[in-house]
């Protein structure tokens, strides 16, 4: 019996001993991933700003992108989350106040970690949607950051964000790729949105408002089992029954057909009863092409 004992501690230790040094791998293979930032082949220059391009761009930046859902109001910035094992994770100020990034970011700068998720000293920007907002055309990226840069400036100084350990496993298992391993760093960027087809129009948009982090890459559903429950988006999804005004309604007051209203803090439609009549019939026309 004892000899039994004996063989199954082994057996067990060894076990323990596999997975430990797997996590380890998991974890350094996690980390590098991290300090890996691909070299972005844009080097942006902005035409000179206007005041239509900065009302423009204030509209992207606050009722389709809703860039204050993580840098707070006048994107003087916010810790977004912290938790001891998965680490401290920060939306930076993004004005010219101290602690901010707009006094000292240049245009390629911005393209770097709005397009692409890379921070300007070359940190791989974990929290940063750039696989939705790569999608940005030329022509609003240049109105985004003609609002950007004319931000009034906040003191606001910030720790850098530092993933902890399970983060680093989650990225070393595959479980989740920092975005600026997904954009393609050579990526051609469109001059300006297809505004003359609805359906494209409203893909466009969709990507910049970047739904597919709650409803799913393919806006019918996350591919994972709880929180954030993002319906299906599709035709055959959960709006299969809506109308056009339904959907307008819903984005404009939160209330849907079913006398539900929408809750801001899990859909944000707040946010886009800013969005023109004609930015909301794109989405929805797009939403209705999606099988």
């Amino acid at each position: 019996m004892k000899k039994l004992f004996r063989t199954l501690g082994i057996v067990l230790a060894s076990i323990i001993g596999v997975l430990v040094i797997t996590v380890v791998i998991i974890f350094f293979l996690g980390s590098k991933k991290i300090a890996a930032s691909p070299a972005v082949a844009h080097d942006f220059t902005a035409p000179a700003p206007d005041s239509v391009m900065v009302a423009k761009g204030e509209q992207l930046a606050s009722a389709v992108s809703r860039c204050t859902g993580c840098h707070g109001q006048g994107l003087k910035g916010s810790i977004v989350g912290e938790e001891s094992a998965f680490g401290l994770f920060v939306a930076s100020n993004l004005t010219s106040g101290k602690g901010g990034v707009g006094g000292s970011f240049s245009d390629a700068d911005w393209e770097k970690a709005i397009r692409h998720g890379i921070e300007g000293d070359g940190r791989v920007l974990i929290g940063m949607p750039a696989e939705f907002f790569s999608q940005y055309s030329k022509e609003d990226f240049s109105a985004l950051l003609s609002y950007v840069k004319q931000l009034p400036p906040v003191d606001n100084e910030l720790p850098k964000t530092k993933p902890g350990l399970i983060a680093k496993i989650f990225i070393g298992a595959g479980l989740y790729t920092p975005p600026s391993l997904v954009v393609d760093p050579a990526m051609a960027h469109a001059e300006s949105a297809p505004t003359d087809s609805p359906i494209e129009f409203g893909k466009y948009l969709t990507n910049l408002a970047a739904c597919g982090e709650c409803h799913g890459a393919a806006l019918k559903g996350p591919e994972y089992e709880g929180p954030p429950p993002g319906p299906d988006l599709s035709k055959t999804g959960n709006l299969s029954s809506w109308s056009e005004a339904d959907f307008f309604r819903a984005l404009r007051t939160g209330s849907t057909p079913d006398g539900r209203i929408l809750d801001p803090n899990m859909m944000p439609w707040p946010r886009f009863t800013r969005m023109s009549d004609a930015q909301v019939s794109a989405t929805w026309a797009y939403l209705g092409s999606i099988n």
